[in-house]
């Protein structure tokens, strides 16, 4: 398992990786896909891309819904908690594959309402489940 300390050290390589490559998140397209486009989610650590912003938990609170504890508000932006073991449970903190399938299209038919186009990032990654931040494309940009 790892420790912590490990993790951060992680996180910290790949921040670096990420602003040098000028690292995007990966577009959640449309509902049919979004399962698949977070799949593809690049590790970004805490670099957010020029054209990119945190998305703001105010403006998907209730596409997410009280439910969701997995999903959260880390100031500034949202998280998503993911199991990545595949042996997660709905009782267990961490979002399982199928709250996820569950979770995915709702985030992505907020940023419809909202007229956003929406995308993820890898923040943080463990040995059993994974932080995902979830980013909104500035306004006047293209997919990068």
């Amino acid at each position: 398992m790892m420790d912590l300390e490990t993790i951060r050290e992680i996180q910290a390589e790949e921040t670096a990786r990420a602003a040098r490559l000028n690292k995007a998140p990966v577009v959640l397209f449309s509902v049919d896909t979004a399962v698949d486009d977070v799949r593809r989610a690049p590790w970004l650590g805490e670099y957010v891309h020029p054209n990119w912003r945190l998305a703001d938990y105010g403006d998907f609170r209730d596409a997410i819904g009280l439910s969701d504890y997995a999903a959260f508000d880390r100031e500034p932006g949202i998280w998503l908690f993911i199991d990545k073991s595949g042996m997660g449970d709905r009782s267990e903190p961490a979002l399982n594959g199928e709250e996820l399938d569950e979770l995915l299209p709702r985030l992505v038919e907020r940023a419809e309402e909202l007229d956003e186009t929406i995308g993820v990032g890898i923040v943080e990654e463990g040995q059993f489940q994974i932080h995902i931040a979830l980013y909104v494309r500035s306004v006047g940009y293209g997919v990068n």
